[in-house]
């Protein structure tokens, strides 16, 4: 692991950051949710729930009272509305424990979601040192319901097991999904997030993570469950993800889509992916392809 110059210590225990806009059920439902986790993993004593957010969102929070939550509201002053990146990064900036739980606002933690951050840093393994840890999202309310959602849960099952968990056996991964993953304090407060990108701030995070040199741990035991979306909001978030896609990643634009879609061909040739799995995976990959076409124009026009 690279050496960190300036070191502070940090206290043992667990800062969780949960980025919002304003006060909601479902962010009632996710301060909960992290709340027994902790308690699960005896956790309360050595633990801090941070909810960052912007000034003008801070007296609609405020007036929910989270009983018998270690939370603390980090309030913004800056530009509005809050960009993600620097709603995580107060929270980096602020966190008096070693390491950092991410969740998304509009998550649930399962029970054991303290636990298995835990338990990941601390176990024994073939691999020297573990910087981070990245979990897994599902869509908490019934996908068998929806064939559109069913299909989606499948895609982002195959997803996950494509790109963060190889087959060789090796769990060590470079992509960070910001819902749900854990990295050490002393890390993420070196690096921070880019705030100049208005989505894909957590690949791009974990991407300069492991050209630094850290390491990033696959774990399927970790756990959220994300709220579901409408088929239009989406597609508006795969569009945007493209769009921060074509600011830093550096593959070529036609190669990259066409390589993919030749793969996801061949796996619906030999069966390995239902139709509907392919066509929702087509259609997630050809916005965000749009996406990252929108952005190069804009570029070329400058």
């Amino acid at each position: 692991m690279p050496k960190i110059e300036n070191e502070q210590e940090n206290k043992a225990g667990l800062t969780v950051v949960i980025p919002t806009k304003n006060d909601s059920p479902d962010l009632a439902r996710c301060v909960n949710s992290v709340y027994k986790a902790l308690k699960n993993a005896d956790l309360v004593n050595n633990s801090e729930i941070l909810l960052t957010t912007h000034e003008r969102n801070h007296k609609s929070i405020a007036k929910k009272t989270y009983t018998n939550h270690k939370t603390k509201i980090i309030v913004d002053c800056g530009k509005y509305p809050l960009n993600t990146s620097r709603a995580r990064n107060i929270g980096i900036e602020s966190a008096s424990y070693e390491l950092i739980g991410f969740i998304d606002s509009d998550c649930v933690a399962q029970n054991t979601w303290a636990y298995q951050i835990s338990k990941t840093f601390q176990e024994v393994s073939d691999i020297s040192e573990i910087d981070a840890i990245q979990g897994i999202h599902w869509l908490y309310l019934h996908a068998e319901k929806n064939r559109f959602l069913q299909a989606y849960q499948e895609y982002r099952r195959l997803h996950a097991i494509e790109h963060l968990y190889p087959e060789n056996g090796n769990v060590l991964t470079n992509r960070l999904d910001g819902r749900n993953f854990a990295v050490k304090t002393n890390v993420a407060k070196k690096l921070l997030f880019d705030e100049s990108l208005p989505q894909e701030q957590d690949r791009e995070f974990g991407s300069r993570l492991c050209s630094e040199g850290y390491k990033i741990r696959f774990s399927p035991e970790l756990i959220v469950y994300h709220k579901q979306i409408s088929f239009s909001q989406l597609m508006k978030k795969q569009f945007k993800y493209g769009v921060s896609g074509a600011k830093w990643r550096k593959t070529k634009l036609v190669d990259d889509f066409k390589r993919y879609f030749l793969d996801k061909v061949a796996e619906l040739y030999k069966g390995e992916i239902s139709q509907d799995v392919f066509l929702i995976t087509l259609l997630n990959n050809t916005v965000y392809e749009a996406g990252k076409i929108y952005q190069y124009a804009h570029n070329q026009q400058k």
